[in-house]
């Protein structure tokens, strides 16, 4: 169902980033305002809190960025939670949230592990580009092959050494596809492989807090069974 752009209601510190941004982009305030509306339609697309979570099978990188050879089933995890972190290298949000993610993982991931999911770039040199990655020399045009996206991906984890494993998405964007997590987006799946969580579509509505409240109460209930 479309989504009314004068429906839109935005936290303060939203809404002042967003007047920042369409000022920066020369967009009034209406385009603007549609085109996140747009954003919030297709994030509406994606798994929904009670239901199933949707497959996938990504190969998974070293921790120095390679690729492994080594591919991991979401349904691998069937019978425990886990936490799901997409993002990319060029997304400024994903990289200023990553020292969150880190606690989250350091405090919760004996009781629900956290993978992480990395979906194609959010801006290159090719594309639309952010200014905070010319500031931070985050400089790369859109990866045409598995390896270059790898290239990337290392660049990605040596800049900010995610404590959580990363595998990366394929080629056609088959996971970014179902999850719509473009930019980066947060999901919590249940131990019956269901969603309980999905944050809003990134950047205006990705939230570590909720997610991390989501996790938390999964610890709890693991707590309790041992």
């Amino acid at each position: 169902m479309p989504i009314d752009p004068n429906t839109i209601i935005l936290p303060p510190k939203i809404a002042e980033a967003a007047e920042r941004e369409w000022t920066k982009r020369s967009m009034t305030r209406e385009d603007w305002m549609a085109e996140l509306a747009g954003r919030m339609e297709r994030a509406e697309q994606s798994p929904a809190p009670g239901e199933p979570a949707l497959d996938f099978n990504l190969e998974k990188l070293t921790p120095e960025g390679s690729r492994s050879g080594n591919f991991i089933r979401l349904s691998s995890y069937q019978g425990t939670s886990v936490g799901l972190v997409f993002g990319s290298n060029t997304c400024p949000y994903f990289r200023q949230s990553i020292d969150r993610l880190n606690q989250i993982h350091d405090e919760l991931s004996e009781q629900v592990p956290i993978l992480g999911v990395y979906i194609r770039e959010a801006h290159t040199t090719d594309g639309r580009q952010a200014g905070p990655n010319i500031e931070d020399g985050i400089l790369f045009a859109k990866p045409t092959s598995a390896d270059e996206r790898a290239e990337i991906a290392a660049d990605c984890i040596k800049r900010l050494a995610p404590k959580f494993p990363l595998v990366m998405d394929d080629m056609d964007d088959s996971t970014e596809n179902v999850y719509k997590a473009l930019p980066l987006r947060l999901f919590t799946i249940d131990h019956n492989g269901v969603v309980i969580y999905r944050s809003g579509p990134g950047p205006h509505f990705f939230n570590p807090e909720e997610w991390y409240s989501s996790l938390n109460e999964l610890a709890k209930i693991k707590s309790r069974e041992k």
